[in-house]
C-alpha cells in the first residue's frame, strides 16, 4: 500500500482517453493521487506516467486494465484502488460508450444492451462499491453525463437513453447519501474526443454541428470539460449537491432559427 502520508485519492473510470485522461491529469498536478482506469493496457499505462510526471510530489498514479463490460471488474478497480492508496476520496464515473443506434431497428439491440451495460450498470456497480469508502473519508462523486441526457437526436437513442438514466440516478444517490458524500453532474455539450471518433462522427461534422447549435460556435475542449469537474469534486463547491453543470457552449439556450 502506498504510504505516501495524506494526499486526497481520486478513481477515474474510463480516464486512458478523451475528458477522462485530461481529468486524471488535471488532478495529478493538483496533488490528487490518480487511479486510471481502461481497457487498452498501452493508454493506461502511458496515462498512468503522465500524471505520475505531471504530480508536484510525484505521487505514482495507478494504473488499472478494466473493461467494465464484466460488471465484477467494477468491483476490483474500487477494491484495488483502496488496497493501494489506502483511501477513496472522488469518484470521477466518466466511462462511456458511444454507438450509432437507429430507434427503429431491432439490429440494434445488442448495441443498446452494451451501451446500457458500460453507460449505467457499471457505473452504478462502480459507485455502490465506492460509497462505503467514500463515506468514511467525507468524499464525493463526480458522474459525466450529456447534454444528450435532454435533447433527442436521430440514430442515437442508445446513448442518450443511457445519459438519460444516468443524471437520474446520480440525483437520486444525492438524496440519498447526503450529508456523507456529496453528488454533482457535468453535462458536456459535444467535445472533440475519441467517443465520436468511435460512434462515425467526423471532426468537421462535430465542427459544422457546434457553429449551427450553440452560441459559443465550437465544440468544447477536453481542458474546459476537465476544469468543470475537477471544480466540483473540490472544496471550492463544497455546497454543490445533486446539482447538474451543463458545460455545453450554450446549446441548451440557444434560440431556435
Amino acid at each position: 500500500m502506498d504510504t505516501t502520508a495524506e494526499a486526497k485519492v481520486v478513481l477515474i473510470t474510463g480516464s486512458s482517453s478523451g475528458i477522462g485522461a485530461e481529468t486524471a491529469r488535471l488532478f495529478a498536478k493538483r496533488q490528487f493521487k490518480v487511479a486510471i482506469t481502461g481497457s487498452n493496457r498501452e493508454r493506461v499505462e502511458q496515462v498512468a506516467n503522465e500524471c505520475t510526471q505531471l504530480s508536484p510530489s510525484k505521487f505514482q498514479a495507478l494504473a488499472i486494465v478494466a473493461d467494465l463490460s464484466d460488471l465484477d471488474n467494477a468491483e476490483r478497480l474500487v477494491k484495488q484502488t483502496v488496497d493501494h492508496f489506502g483511501r477513496l476520496d472522488v469518484l470521477v464515473n466518466n466511462v462511456g460508450v458511444h454507438h450509432k443506434t437507429n430507434a427503429a431497428d431491432k439490429s440494434s439491440f445488442r448495441l443498446y444492451q452494451n451501451t446500457f451495460a458500460i453507460n449505467v450498470d457499471s457505473v452504478i456497480k462502480t459507485t455502490m462499491e465506492a460509497v462505503p469508502h467514500l463515506e468514511k473519508s467525507g468524499g464525493n462523486i463526480v458522474f459525466v453525463s450529456s447534454t444528450a441526457s435532454v435533447k433527442p437526436a436521430a440514430n442515437a437513442y442508445a446513448y442518450r437513453m443511457s445519459k438519460a438514466a444516468l443524471s437520474s440516478y446520480a440525483k437520486c444517490l444525492a438524496i440519498d447519501i447526503a450529508p456523507k458524500v456529496r453528488v454533482n453532474i457535468v453535462s458536456p455539450g459535444p467535445v472533440a474526443t475519441p467517443l465520436f471518433d468511435k460512434a462515425g462522427i467526423s471532426r468537421e461534422s462535430l465542427q459544422a454541428k457546434a457553429r449551427a447549435t450553440n452560441l459559443l460556435g465550437r465544440p468544447g475542449e477536453v481542458e474546459e470539460i476537465a476544469s468543470a469537474i475537477y471544480y466540483l469534486a473540490s472544496d471550492e463547491a463544497s455546497y454543490f449537491c445533486g446539482a447538474e453543470l451543463f458545460v455545453d457552449g450554450g446549446s441548451l439556450c440557444k434560440p431556435i432559427q
